[in-house]
């Protein structure tokens, strides 16, 4: 019955949704945005387990490569300086830097986060904001992961050896 209520919901939302973005489909935003996302697929499929590591020089080096020929249905010229930023996908963002395997890792850990009690909650609303703003790699969300890792760790034989025994790693 709830979740009946919930998809009655999001009819006028999906609808809202859609509306928008036919509207915005012609603004430089939206083309940039799209541009982001598909050279950061690209980028993903030209590096998958490794990625291209965490400089924003790399990045924009490997960016230049692309052949802006390509995104012919896009109205994206040079002159929009789209070399000169980064991605505006946080998590494409993470899959360039940190390749497939690590980004799983990554999403993994900052689910287990026991910071929040509802998990399913934040993480969905984490994943939704990251889909429009870099902030992923940031200290806020570097937080959420280290919490975590050292709740995994707290509960892992190795630490335990390493607390009773008073030694030191």
């Amino acid at each position: 019955m709830l979740s009946l209520f919930f998809f009655i919901l999001m009819i006028p939302l999906v609808l809202a949704f859609a509306n928008n973005l036919g509207e915005k489909k012609d603004t430089l935003s939206y083309q940039l945005r799209m541009y982001d996302m598909v050279n950061a697929i690209e980028m993903v499929i030209q590096h998958p387990i490794c990625g291209i590591g965490f400089d924003m020089e790399v990045y924009k080096k490997v960016q230049t490569m692309t052949n802006l020929s390509k995104y012919a249905n896009l109205n994206i010229y040079d002159g929009d300086m789209i070399y000169e930023r980064g991605n505006t996908n946080s998590l494409l963002m993470l899959l360039i830097q940190c390749g497939l395997p690590m980004s799983v890792v990554y999403l993994c850990i900052l689910y287990r986060q026991n910071i929040f009690l509802n998990r399913r909650l934040f993480f969905f609303v984490i994943i939704i904001s990251l889909m429009s703003e870099p902030l992923l790699l940031g200290n806020f969300f570097i937080l959420f992961f280290v919490e975590s890792f050292f709740t995994i760790l707290s509960r892992s034989k190795v630490y335990d050896k390493v607390i009773n025994n008073n030694c030191y790693i």
